[in-house]
């Protein structure tokens, strides 16, 4: 669930852009979250992989690890979110500078 979480928080920044332009400390966010995406996919491909079922131990520590990585991602989204009102923000001001008409 939490790889589905994540990727739909990147379409919803990428739309159906392969790529942005955007600055740094944003681009490392969504690498992060990229990143853990892809980490979450791979504990479901092993956790459904019934050649290898998972023991009570696997689990124990499959869910503090979940646990982490969640937080990564958690705060990775916010920095995402607030870089883009940061950016948002900078445009309509150039936008009035200019005196464009913004709707």
């Amino acid at each position: 669930m939490r790889a589905e979480e994540i990727h739909g928080f990147l379409r919803g920044v990428f739309g159906d852009e392969a790529s942005l332009e955007v600055p740094g400390s944003m681009g490392e966010s969504l690498d992060a979250l990229m990143e853990v995406e892809g980490i979450f996919a791979g504990m479901q491909e092993l956790l459904e992989d019934p050649a290898q079922p998972a023991t009570a131990s696997d689990l124990k520590g499959l869910r503090a690890q979940v646990a982490e990585l969640t937080a990564i991602a958690e705060r990775a989204m916010h920095a995402v979110v607030l870089d883009a009102r940061t950016l948002r923000e900078q445009e309509l001001a150039r936008d009035e500078k200019r005196g464009a008409v913004v709707h």
